[in-house]
């Protein structure tokens, strides 16, 4: 009788347990009794127990307001029945559709108000539109009701961040009446339009790994596995709640803004910029977020990383044999062997290190006449700029023969040139070994079609 369409059953059930009863505190209808178990049935919980969940405080009780929307959904569903006597005449029209197709439009007719339209006869849906505000539910809003089967991914979409009607939040969604053969883009699904930008930042939000095949991404989140197929007008999104991950790799306080410019490359260790007369900042202006890298930035910066990690051992060796050329490296290193035993990922970690370089950067501040006095203004850029070839020339050094023992070799012999020089150097490398284990943290290798989706978020894309 359900899969004949005529009867509509949707099953409330008890949330929480009984209290005050000795001996027994929990549901008296669990959760699979609960309901009949069918596909087309619609299925939903109550926050009370099996006494209270129906009794109502008044018309604002939550209760309430999720049972009288869907009273009304069956109300508005009979009446468009009656409206649109035709729709059984329509049958034959869709048994010439593929059966995938068939079976999906029939198990959603709750959902998308399947009718035809006045002659000339065509078959009618009313589908989701999702703003991009729909997509601005906070972790706890999201749950996806278990048991619930839908034909398109559009209404499990709807139903994972409650916007179905007599959700809690159904008045971010809007629908639009379609004709059938608008929604369709393929032969295996129909489909509706949702913001891609909003859709690519719950994606971004809830990010654990990313596989890529031709024209086709598969994005694991912790709350869906989406797929993002790429044709030649449209972005097609398909869901599946079976292959969902335990843990996200995106903070709670993602910005998506920056996440954006990481995907578009702008992002940089910015070492040239860092420097100024008496003066040095982190020079990080990415918050917490992932950074979505391309495969040849991110290969850079792990390379990067390891160059100032070997440049920092070559400078303390030097150190250890030159110690009165280096007034203030000892109190260097003894902040960086602070830092070096946790992640450079805090905000204490991050200060504790450009202490450091400061220090080694007072080494590196003294004029050539004496040993106490700092550079001149005048002199500092110039200064700055031969520290910055030198690091460069070590750098390129390094990428011919990768050993420590080449970074050794460049430093000793600029250490007979100049202190001054090799002691700016030094600092220059940590700084950029500091931005670069701040940046690899959260640095994900990501396909260029995931960093092009990112990089231009406008417009549609179709969820079915």
């Amino acid at each position: 009788m359900v899969r004949s369409d005529e009867i509509k059953i949707y099953s409330f059930r008890e949330e929480k347990g009984m209290s005050g009863l000795y001996g027994f505190d929990a549901k008296v209808v669990d959760d699979f009794s609960s309901i009949i178990g069918d596909a087309a049935e619609g299925q939903e919980g109550i926050d009370a127990n099996h006494i209270q969940m129906c009794k109502f405080f008044g018309r604002d009780d939550p209760g309430y307001k999720k049972i009288i929307g869907v009273l009304k959904e069956f109300v508005r569903d009979s009446e468009g029945r009656h409206k649109n006597p035709g729709l059984d005449s329509f049958g034959e029209e869709l048994k010439k559709l593929p059966r995938i197709l068939q079976e999906k439009l029939q198990l959603d007719r709750p959902y998308n108000k399947l009718h035809v339209s006045e002659p000339p006869c065509r078959l009618l849906l009313e589908m989701p539109v999702f703003p991009k505000s729909a997509f601005e539910a906070s972790t706890a809003d999201i749950m996806p009701t278990p048991n619930r089967i839908f034909g398109s991914c559009a209404f499990e979409l709807a139903d994972l961040l409650q916007l179905l009607p007599g959700q809690c939040r159904s008045q971010e969604m809007r629908t639009e009446l379609l004709s059938f053969h608008d929604s369709l883009h393929d032969e295996e699904t129909y489909y509706c339009r949702c913001s891609r930008e909003g859709l690519l930042q719950l994606l971004a939000q809830h990010f654990f790994t990313i596989q890529e095949s031709p024209e086709q991404l598969s994005v694991q989140t912790t709350i869906e596995l989406f797929t993002l197929i790429r044709t030649e007008r449209r972005l097609l999104v398909r869901l599946n709640a079976n292959e969902r991950a335990s843990n996200a790799k995106a903070p709670d306080n993602q910005d998506y803004s920056v996440l954006k410019k990481c995907a578009a490359g702008l992002w940089s260790l910015r070492e040239r910029d860092v420097f100024r007369y008496g003066h040095i900042d982190s020079n990080i202006e990415l918050p917490n977020c992932v950074h979505f890298l391309e495969q040849a930035n991110f290969a850079e910066l792990q390379f990067r990383n390891l160059f100032a990690r070997e440049t920092e051992e070559a400078l303390q060796r030097l150190y250890e044999r030159n110690r009165e050329l280096f007034p203030h490296m000892e109190e260097s290193f003894a902040l960086l062997s602070i830092v070096g035993t946790k992640r450079l990922i805090s905000s204490e970690s991050r200060s504790v290190h450009i202490e450091a370089v400061k220090m080694m950067l007072s080494d590196a501040m003294r004029t050539e006449d004496s040993l106490i006095g700092p550079i001149p203004p005048e002199q500092a850029t110039p200064f700055i700029t031969r520290c910055v070839r030198l690091h460069d020339a070590i750098l390129e050094a390094y990428r011919l023969a990768p050993t420590r023992a080449s970074i050794q070799d460049q430093l000793t012999a600029a250490l007979q040139d100049d202190v001054q020089l090799v002691a700016g150097q030094g600092a220059l490398a940590l700084l950029c070994r500091g931005n670069a284990e701040f940046i690899l943290h959260r640095a994900y290798p990501a396909p260029q079609m995931w960093l092009n989706l990112l990089d231009a978020a406008e417009g549609d894309a179709w969820v079915g």
